[in-house]
């Protein structure tokens, strides 16, 4: 099978490099990619990042000249080390190498026979009123004349950036506000103070979430979006760029900016139609900065269901994760949002979809009113509370889970009412719905008869502690609430596999308000014997429990402490070694120290489940399926799951998998794992010794 699958990677490399068409190149031959970097851009075309209105930078040879930019490309981080002096071991450190490039600065460009980019851009003989004019922006032009501002600007001598709105932007305005700003002359000159900043900004210097100070004092947010296709200010995009003036330049908009003069905790308390949510934020104390808010009304709230909007209010822990929900880490007018998911401040994600040219889908909860401008944020309004999971309780995570038949024993036992009223914190082992339909017929039978051992099952699934998988180690021993019971809990390969029990968990970390889930995809059973007790009550181990009697493991075997694995072979396992090698059990048995390390060659410190072996929910198990372990006798045990699901140990097939202990888990396997004869150890053990030995006397040297 594998090299099935390698020779399908040799035949699609192939065929890539015989594509003329393709994309791929070699990351050895990256200061090819990088020469022509720019003409590659021009190519592909405007979508690749050269927003309309602007002008692609020009190369210059050196920073000689005026007006030279330098721009830094990473290429790649590299180690470098050093040897301590006096020590056997190395300091290292990480450098970031980078390819300059000199480039003619925003707005300027480069001029025959002169060095560096001397030639100004986006330059006009008109002033910023005549050019508006000319663009058909009469509404501005005449309010600047009525204001005064049109010849206060040209005989200041200094330059300007005008945000102008279009005469569309001016006719959206109710009538009585158009009105007013032509009457009032002192509102007229704060509204146009809004649109002027000072200094001629071209688009090519706009970041996303840069601020921009306008003549009146006011901060104008700036917004990037769609590769610098789309560019915000303070609400209104940019429909035109970079027409130049005689004193400055000016953009086009598509609304009346408006200042932005309040926080948005004082603008949603002035409003009745935010009592709950403000309510909310002034319980919780919370602060913002430059955030985007998308605020439920009281009608959203209406529509919750009573009860969980009563449990959601008593916990501050769960308001707090429901607030920043609606929370966005910066400011984001809509016309800047994508068809894409946000991260939260609360840290899950939420769906942004944009339907036409108005419509704005958060999740399921349309956009009512969008773009409300505060001096720490901005508010989007929306017509339904969105829910993270974080700031549900248990119970209700279980049926967004579609964890049916869960939900229907912790109803039927009652321990549905302390996921839901309780505070916790919790953790919860939620097994999927095959994992109950996966048990014994007389099991399911047995605890829908007994309401009680059903319940206590259950409690064997919840910790009293939020435990998360970064914490489970390696046979960590967690007390559960059924009455004391333990349970072990394992990461394998670098942490990336989770299992208790061994059960695997299959989805991890999932918060609520009152604690944290795992889905696991086994019913966890307690165990209530030992790896010794268990062995000796199963017929199939007789053989193996008169081997075990005769050596000194069996303390070791009945340790309650001990975390262990034993791979148990069956009687069937050593009448095959008998009839393959005639005499070799009575040998055994007539060595005890022999047999004591054939059997430490079936035992092996710490727990090894399949879930460990066979990385279904983990990335590793495409690379591998297979690693190897130290036997208790320093021996070799190489474990592999193969494709069609079977488990082997040194290529030994495993027939019956995760057979629980209180102090460890029994594979069982039909075959006896050969073990070097003693002497032969001896002899390894001696070569090992001698060759450390020497190494200490070079050392020491």
């Amino acid at each position: 099978m594998a090299k099935l699958l390698l020779l399908c990677f040799f035949a699609f490399s192939l065929s890539l490099k015989q594509s003329e068409s393709s994309n791929w190149w070699s990351p050895y031959k990256w200061r090819h990619y990088w020469e022509d970097w720019w003409e590659k851009l021009g190519e592909v075309g405007q979508s690749e990042g050269i927003p309309s209105g602007q002008q692609k930078p020009e190369l210059v040879p050196n920073a000689d000249g005026p007006n030279v930019c330098t721009h830094k490309i990473p290429v790649g981080i590299f180690r470098k080390c050093r040897k301590i002096p006096g020590k056997r071991r190395l300091q290292c450190r990480t450098e970031q190498h980078f390819l300059t490039e000199y480039r003619c600065c925003p707005g300027y460009a480069r001029e025959n026979g002169s060095p560096g980019c001397p030639k100004e851009l986006y330059t006009s003989d008109k002033d910023i009123v005549e050019v508006a004019e000319s663009l058909s922006l009469s509404e501005f032009a005449n309010l600047m004349k009525i204001s005064g501002l049109s010849s206060e600007l040209l005989e200041s001598g200094k330059r300007y950036t005008a945000f102008i709105p279009s005469n569309q932007a001016f006719s959206s305005l109710k009538p009585e506000i158009l009105q007013e700003l032509k009457s009032n002359k002192e509102i007229l000159r704060e509204t146009l103070l809004l649109h002027i900043a000072s200094g001629k900004i071209v688009t090519e210097v706009m970041k996303d979430n840069q601020k921009i100070t306008a003549l009146d004092g006011s901060q104008l947010r700036i917004n990037v979006a769609d590769e610098g296709q789309t560019i915000v200010i303070q609400g209104g995009e940019i429909v035109v760029a970079n027409e130049g003036a005689s004193n400055g330049i000016i953009h086009i908009i598509d609304r009346v900016l408006s200042p932005a003069s309040d926080s948005i905790g004082d603008i949603l308390k002035s409003n009745p139609n935010f009592s709950i949510f403000s309510q909310m934020i002034e319980n919780a104390a919370m602060n913002f900065t430059n955030i985007t808010l998308f605020a439920p009304t009281d009608k959203a709230f209406e529509v919750m269901d009573r009860e969980r909007l009563e449990t959601l209010l008593s916990n501050e822990e769960c308001v707090g994760k429901f607030i920043k929900y609606h929370m966005l880490p910066k400011s984001i007018y809509s016309a800047a949002l994508e068809n894409r998911r946000f991260t939260t401040v609360e840290g899950h994600f939420i769906d942004v979809r944009i339907k036409g040219e108005k419509e704005i889908l958060v999740n399921d909860a349309s956009v009512t009113e969008a773009d409300i401008s505060g001096n720490n944020g901005v508010v989007h309004i929306i017509g339904k509370v969105l829910m993270p999971v974080s700031a549900m309780n248990l119970l209700e995570v279980t049926k967004v889970l579609n964890l049916s038949t869960l939900v229907e024993y912790l109803e039927f036992t009652g321990i549905s009412d302390t996921l839901r009223e309780e505070k916790g914190p919790f953790t919860l082992f939620a097994p999927t719905n095959k994992a109950f339909e996966a048990l014994p017929e007389s099991t399911k039978q047995e605890l829908r008869a007994d309401p009680a051992r059903l319940k206590q099952l259950l409690a064997y699934h919840l910790l009293t502690e939020r435990k998360w998988t970064y914490e489970f180690g390696k046979d960590n021993m967690v007390i559960s609430v059924s009455e004391g019971k333990k349970l072990r809990l394992n990461s394998f390969r670098y942490g990336k596999v989770h299992s208790v029990n061994g059960a695997c968990v299959t989805k991890a970390n999932i918060e609520a308000c009152n604690g944290v889930i795992h889905v696991i995809n086994k019913v966890l059973l307690p165990p209530s014997k030992t790896i010794y007790e268990l062995i000796n009550s199963d017929p199939r181990f007789v053989t193996l429990v008169e081997a075990i009697n005769t050596t000194a493991l069996v303390p070791v075997l009945q340790n309650p402490a001990a975390s262990l694995t034993l791979f148990a072979p069956t009687d069937w396992a050593f009448a095959n070694l008998e009839l393959k090698s005639p005499g070799s059990m009575e040998s055994l048995l007539a060595f005890p120290e022999e047999l004591t390390e054939v059997l430490k060659h079936h035992m092996v410190n710490g727990t090894l489940y399949t879930c460990g072996i066979h990385c279904k929910f983990s990335y590793w198990s495409f690379f591998s399926n297979h690693f190897s372990v130290f036997s208790m006798a320093r021996g070799v045990l190489r474990i592999r799951y193969a494709w069609n699901g079977r488990v082997y140990v040194n290529n030994m097939r495993i027939i019956d998998l995760d057979l629980p202990a209180t102090n460890g888990v029994v594979h069982v396997i039909d075959d006896v794992l050969q073990l070097y004869p003693q002497e032969f150890r001896k002899w390894r053990r001696g070569v090992h010794n001698y060759r450390a030995s020497r190494g200490k006397k070079h050392r020491h040297h």
